[in-house]
């Protein structure tokens, strides 16, 4: 059985800053923080999640902003993942994308 990486108490959503993460201290996990950005009609939505080698989720974000271009949505993407990866304290991860250009 998987073993929750999280355990959170707060009745509020979990967010970056809501519940302290301890993450750089789990032993034997690798941490991935997966991202993506959508670009339609000058409208950007991107996700995040930060989860570990044993596929149990720990984090994540979505939103959408204004935009200009695909690109960017990729940029902003990666860039969310890096401030979640900041705001958890987590020093070590890998971050996933699908546009190579920015990777």
């Amino acid at each position: 059985m998987a073993r929750s990486l999280v355990q959170c108490k707060s009745e509020e959503p979990l967010v970056a800053s809501s519940c302290p993460h301890e993450l750089s201290t789990a032993h034997n996990v690798v941490f991935f923080l997966r991202c993506d950005g959508a670009f339609k009609n000058g409208k950007v939505a991107i996700g995040v999640i930060l989860h570990g080698s044993n596929e149990m989720m720990v984090d994540g974000i979505a939103k959408k902003i204004p935009s200009v271009s695909s690109l960017f949505s990729e940029t902003a993407a990666i860039r969310d993942a890096c401030l979640l990866a900041s705001a958890t304290d987590l020093l070590d991860a890998t971050v996933v994308s699908d546009n190579l250009e920015m990777i």
